[in-house]
């Protein structure tokens, strides 16, 4: 991740340790097998998909040891609001009570975002409830929001599992994962707890026929939602207004099209895969000027395989 200062950070696997570490641009943040900030007796066990925020607040999921046996005993979400190591600190972990419910032990889930300005969060959850019925769960700014097999979609079925979430600066939430409806209808987008689509949907012409999979979500700080599906017959990725998804959203490019990358009206290669990351759900970006930044596989000889990324 990069901030608008110029600030960055990546994990690469350390030699000296045989580990990973976060490093940035004043050098190494923390690493494994160091002590857990905040997490008394614990050390660093395992850590998960760092992010940066455009204000150069660092945050990501940990695993920690607690009682030196090598295991997880806690699962932890970290943030630094300046990116510094003394103001490391877990917002959530294992054990902490959310709406009533205690997080499990791997109740932390790696799927999350935080808003540009660091002011919202949204992650997957796992609470202690007695049952993997209803364990699953998303949590947005310290609550629970959404309950697999409780939270009604507002389309006669449940939510039955989450996936991916992104979350702006206002507080507004994408999640995508099932419901416990039909099959051929059960993976879809909420918007702020409600489904607005579905597999099975017609998008700009587009049918998200049944098998069809939410690839990667993004939503800016305009409200306006990109996401991408594979489906039988291809994938697509599409733009829309968070306020009505299904009824906004445009195809922007599938596999098949031809692109232009030379400004002379001539498709110089053709898209034959996408590729969404999985970095904190990540999966693709979408900035406030209508770029969108998605990994693809681009075909350039005409043989129906990528070359380039």
């Amino acid at each position: 991740g990069t901030s608008d200062t110029g600030a960055w950070l990546y994990m690469p696997e350390l030699a000296s340790i045989a580990g990973d570490g976060i490093w940035t641009n004043n050098g190494l943040l923390i690493a494994e097998d160091d002590a857990a900030p905040g997490i008394t007796n614990g050390t660093m066990n395992f850590l998960y998909r760092p992010t940066m925020s455009p204000t150069g607040q660092i945050q990501f999921v940990a695993s920690v040891d607690i009682d030196a046996n090598g295991g997880t005993d806690v699962r932890a979400l970290y943030v630094s609001p300046d990116g510094t190591l003394a103001n490391l600190a877990p917002v959530l972990q294992t054990g902490d009570v959310i709406s009533g419910f205690t997080l499990d032990t791997f109740g932390v889930d790696y799927d999350y975002q935080y808003s540009d300005n660091g002011s919202h969060y949204a992650i997957v959850a796992d609470l202690v409830t007695g049952s993997t019925i209803d364990d699953g769960a998303v949590i947005v700014d310290g609550a629970v929001v959404l309950q697999e097999g409780v939270t009604a979609t507002g389309g006669g079925d449940n939510f039955d599992n989450f996936d991916l979430v992104a979350i702006n600066n206002a507080g507004t939430y994408v999640v995508s994962g099932d419901t416990d409806g039909p099959t051929g209808t059960d993976e879809m987008i909420a918007v702020n707890g409600v489904v607005a689509i579905r597999e099975g949907d017609i998008l700009d012409g587009i049918t998200l026929t049944s098998g069809a999979n939410v690839q990667a979500v993004s939503i800016n700080n305009n409200g306006i939602v990109a996401h991408q599906w594979s489906f039988s017959g291809g994938e697509a990725l599409f733009l829309g207004y968070a306020s009505d998804l299904a009824g906004t959203s445009a195809l922007i490019l599938q596999e098949g099209d031809g692109l232009d990358l030379t400004s002379n009206c001539v498709a110089d290669a053709t898209v034959t895969d996408f590729n969404p990351t999985s970095g904190g759900s990540h999966g693709i970006n979408l900035a406030e000027d209508g770029s969108i930044y998605v990994s693809v596989d681009l075909d350039y000889d005409g043989d129906g395989v990528g070359e380039i990324l």
